[in-house]
């Protein structure tokens, strides 16, 4: 390898100025850089004040489709933009589909379609938008009339200017745009692609529609695993996947042996099937990331909106929605179908606040509403199903009835939700009993009745279960009961009696039997005669009066009955008597602290309320040492009683003293004791705190209304000498020992979270750095959005050994991390919890953020034809993506991480090749790569190389401005993972010059596909 390997670690990492490991990350995260001396390479490209937008040039036949890409020259990292687009309608029909996109998955928004107009709003949280040179920023599919003629052309243009396009620190673009064109002509088009998105298990058939193809036209999916491909007719040709995979992103590309061409990406349709007239023309542009539970909440309730669902499931889903209505918890719900590919507004029960989405598959989920400045869109959060849980009053229904006489009376149940509305179904129970209505929504009156008719004497019992018919529903069963008699039997209303200490109440009691009217007698069970009933007897049907006398009742809860007596049985009804006494005595706080340093000033009085007395109270004080130093003052808040506590310092020497305020009262539990200590120091007593810092991880994007808080405690000590402190962002001062409640930051997105809690005295300041870090979790499950190669950022195939970056939604830890090396000496396959596994196989990972993995495939998937990844959080897995695996996959890194442009490429000296400092002719450069594929000796997966050169197994050739180049040397780096190849090749002394002179490598026969370039002299 000669000299120029154990050079390029500190070259490169020199002129990057990011010290001896350049590790594959977001400009914007923060790393903390391994000691160790490997190159990898950035992974985001750099910050910039210019986006210069690019439109395709198309050429579709009349008749046909065009779809339109909006791409970024140079990629760049969007977290919001505008496109308002006007196409000739003497070309082209009304816009059929519009779909924006980033390698996350996680690009939203929507559009205005009118006719051939568009004005389309999108947002990225991940700031993926524009960031991959062979992903577009936004596609447009119209279809060109049959009248148009062969050979029109057509400029394509778009204004950028109506909003803001801003990047990940919200700073705005300077924004230019180069125009494209449509040209009549050719023979292919794509119309659409179903199903366009969700992940798609193996074995479905994924159809192309458009025009002009043929049983000799070529074609192919990026980055998907295809088990067979079938020309079914001019204007289909199908797919069969060997693999589970996600469509949306997907770059379909057609040929035809005349040279005719297309490209088309695939997205799910935007056209709504179902939408309210208020929303006539919009099309959600929705994410990848799909939901089983989750939320929109909406700017303005007196306005309303629109859920927005669509289902990427090859079935239709039955899913509940639920809507908030004013002050009412849960304002409605209702059951949806949403057929397969469906895309569908909904709104439940009027104007709210939200809506929530329960549904048994995932679906892709928004909210749209109409804000003070027109249509608002709102991305979903994660959500947990309320309880739904019905009251019934009564809580039992018994019937009494004698044989002969009329049947019993019908009994109403009241069901009630605590003032929410939901839907429920009642379950009519085995005879005698029935109930009407069986369904119908929460408040509501059951009817319960039964026919006794031909019944034996006994007792007979049921059910009545009442289910509310959504999530996490509560079932509430009602007992029901029938006693037949041959004779009358007494029975009262209510069944049992509470009291709860209300002067002069009388608790009626109504007394009836089951058939014909009977005489009875009524007594209390009450020796000392403070319960009493009357009258003490009568004829059924009959209201009794039951009172309490409490003149002579201490506190406390006091049992006794009522008995009521007929021919025939009796009954006993139990009479529950609350008596509440006065308030138990207590302080607050419990003790008091002073602390001073010799020689000042007394502090300021501290208050002490004294709750259970009134104003008739005495305070005293007395010191255990030190003299009278403590003082003791009354004073009054309305009715509340406070001790107002001083201490004098002055004459003490450095010490603890203590001492004590007495209260004395009427009040059968005092006198109270007050511990107070003054504590008095020359040295002010060292502030420490336990932990020194706090982390959290919190579920990203979790409500606030169902979650509850989470919290951590924080220990102050100072030695045992009690001393004064602030805390940042409290009110009021503390004094030691104390503990101190730390609170998470509520995410809205995955990232890390940092702020700072200070806690001062007079002459110091601890910081205790506290970290939210938002995770993945069941509702929120980890999600794939690309997966490309690390160094050309092109998705396609993957080949043993290749370092990939995958994109997505919780694709590594959030709290971002290098990699490291394990026990065994290995890239460690764990990131924080993090991982990435190929067929159930964790693969090494050297960099992990909330939007990001950088991992090396596994060299075991050599001779496979296909491999499954998952990503994992803990132990929550994201959906299987299966992607083929070829022999290499080779890709050049650059210096902006976004496969085009300036190469990581070194001079014969080891400098950087720059356009400032470009290579000789006939000098060898340095390039390096990855996606070599097997080597020789056979490659290690996570292992780091050391000295020893490990030659790929495939033949390695080098082109520079389109001219062989002569390879020096091609093989491993020296001190660096396996999977980062360097080719020594020289610059042919023939090339033109230039400051972009393409450079390409290949292995096996398979070319790099990146764009990128070095400069040469």
């Amino acid at each position: 390898m000669g000299t120029y390997v154990h050079r390029f670690t500190q070259e490169l990492a020199n002129a990057m100025n990011v010290g001896t490991l350049l590790v594959p990350v977001h400009h914007h995260a923060r790393v903390t850089l391994p000691r160790l001396a490997l190159v990898l390479f950035l992974a985001g490209p750099m910050l910039a004040s210019n986006l210069a937008l690019q439109i395709s040039s198309e050429t579709v036949p009349p008749g046909g489709w065009a779809q339109i890409k909006v791409s970024s020259a140079t990629p760049q990292l969007v977290t919001a933009g505008r496109i308002v687009m006007k196409f000739d309608p003497a070309v082209f029909g009304n816009i059929l589909a519009v779909a924006v996109f980033s390698p996350q998955g996680d690009a939203t928004g929507f559009a205005a379609v009118s006719g051939q107009s568009l004005d389309a709003q999108f947002y990225s949280v991940a700031g993926g938008i524009g960031q991959l040179s062979h992903l577009p920023i936004l596609t447009v599919t119209i279809p060109v009339l049959t009248s148009t003629p062969i050979g029109t052309v057509t400029t394509i243009t778009l204004d950028a200017s109506q909003g803001r396009w801003t990047d990940l620190q919200n700073n705005s673009y300077l924004v230019t745009v180069t125009p494209g064109s449509v040209t009549v002509g050719s023979s292919l088009s794509v119309k659409n692609v179903v199903p366009g998105g969700g992940v798609q298990p193996a074995g479905t058939v994924v159809r192309i529609d458009g025009t002009g193809f043929g049983a000799t036209t070529a074609a192919t999916i990026d980055g998907v695993s295809v088990s067979s491909a079938q020309f079914v007719g001019t204007g289909e040709i199908d797919f069969t996947l060997g693999g589970p995979a996600e469509l949306t992103g997907k770059r379909v590309v057609l040929s035809n042996p005349d040279g005719s061409k297309v490209e088309y990406f695939v997205a799910m349709p935007s056209a709504p099937d179902q939408a309210p007239a208020s929303f006539a023309g919009i099309h959600p542009l929705l994410s990848t990331q799909t939901w089983t539970s989750a939320e929109t909440r909406f700017s303005r309730s007196d306005y309303g909106g629109y859920i927005v669902l669509q289902n990427p499931n090859a079935t239709a889903v039955d899913a509940i929605v639920q809507g908030d209505g004013i002050g009412t918890g849960v304002g409605g719900q209702t059951t949806v179908t949403i057929p397969p590919g469906a895309l569908n507004f909904y709104s439940v029960f009027g104007y709210g606040y939200g809506y929530r989405v329960f549904s048994p598959l995932p679906l892709r989920v928004a909210g749209l509403d109409d804000g003070f400045h027109g249509i608002l869109f709102t991305p979903p959060t994660t959500t947990l199903a309320p309880v739904q849980e019905l009251v019934a009053s009564p809580a039992a229904v018994s019937f009494q009835w004698q044989s002969g006489t009329p049947m019993p009376p019908p009994v109403s149940v009241v069901v009630d939700g605590y003032g929410s509305y939901f839907p429920f179904q009642a379950t009519p129970p085995a005879a005698p009993f029935s109930v009407t209505p069986t369904q119908g929504a929460s408040p509501a009156t059951l009817t319960v009745s039964v026919n006794p008719v031909g019944l034996s004497p006994g007792t007979y019992t049921g059910n009545l279960i009442v289910t509310p018919t959504g999530p996490n529903a509560i079932v509430t069963t009602i007992p029901l009961s029938l006693t037949v008699s041959g004779t009358a039997l007494l029975t009262t209303s209510p069944q049992s009696l509470i009291f709860f200490g209300v002067p002069n109440y009388s608790f009626p009691l109504n007394v009836e039997s089951n058939g014909n009217p009977i005489a009875f007698t009524a007594s209390a069970d009450n020796g000392e005669r403070w319960l009493t009933v009357s009258p003490s007897g009568g004829t059924t049907p009959a209201r009794l009066a039951v009172n309490v006398d409490y003149s002579n009742l201490n506190p406390g809860v006091h049992n006794r009955q009522i008995t009521i007596t007929g021919p025939n049985n009796s009954v006993t009804v139990p009479a529950q008597v609350l008596v509440f006494g006065p308030p138990p005595f207590s302080f607050s706080p419990t003790s008091v602290r002073f602390s001073v340093q010799t020689g000042s000033s007394p502090p300021p009085p501290q208050s002490a309320p004294v709750y259970g007395i009134s104003n008739d109270v005495a305070f005293t004080t007395s010191t255990d040492s030190g003299g009278s130093w403590l003082s003791v003052a009354m004073t009054m808040t309305g009715e509340l009683v406070s001790a107002a506590i001083s201490v004098s310092p002055a004459g003490l020497k450095a010490g603890i003293y203590t001492g004590k305020v007495v209260v004395a009262s009427a009040v059968p539990s005092l006198p109270g004791v007050l511990p107070v200590t003054l504590a008095i120091w020359d040295k002010e007593p060292v502030l420490t705190v336990s932990p020194s810092s706090v982390i959290f991880a919190v579920p990203a994007s979790t409500s606030i209304l169902t979650t509850l808080p989470r919290t951590q405690s924080i220990q102050v000590t100072s030695g045992g000498v009690p001393v004064h402190f602030t805390v940042s962002g409290w009110m009021g001062v503390f004094i030691t020992p104390a503990s101190i409640s730390v609170y998470a930051a509520n995410p809205g997105k995955l990232d890390t979270y940092e702020y700072d809690l200070t806690l001062a005295t007079s002459s110091q300041t601890v910081t205790v750095p506290v970290t939210t870090i938002a995770t993945t979790s069941d509702l929120a499950p980890p999600m794939i959005g690309s997966v490309v190669n690390a160094a050309s950022q092109v998705a396609g195939s993957v080949a043993p050994g290749e370092i990939l970056t995958i994109y997505g939604f919780g694709a590594g830890p959030s709290n971002t991390a290098g990699f490291r090396l394990d026990t065994s000496g290995l890239v460690a396959t764990n990131l924080n919890r993090a991982q990435v596994l190929f067929d159930g196989r964790p693969a090494p990972m050297i960099y992990g953020s909330a939007y990001q993995a950088n991992v090396i495939v596994p060299y075991e998937l050599a001779g496979q034809s296909t491999t499954t990844i998952t990503l994992r959080y803990s132990d929550i897995t994201s959906a299987p993506w299966a992607l083929p695996v070829a022999a290499s996959v080779p890709g050049i890194f650059t210096f902006d991480s976004t496969g085009a442009g300036q190469a990581a490429v070194l001079n014969q000296d080891n400098s950087r090749n720059s356009a400032s400092n470009p290579a000789l002719r006939g000098s060898v450069i340095q390039i390096y790569a990855t996606g070599e594929g097997q080597t020789e000796p056979a490659g290690v997966t996570g292992s780091l190389n050391g000295t020893h050169s490990k030659k790929p197994v495939l033949q390695v050739k080098v082109t520079i401005g389109g001219q062989d180049a002569s390879v020096q040397y091609a093989g491993s780096v020296e001190n660096s993972v396996a999977g980062l190849l360097q080719v020594n090749a020289v610059v042919p002394q023939t090339v033109t010059p230039g400051p972009a002179v393409p450079v390409s490598i290949s292995v096996g026969g398979v070319p790099s596909q990146s764009g990128a370039t070095i400069a040469v002299k």
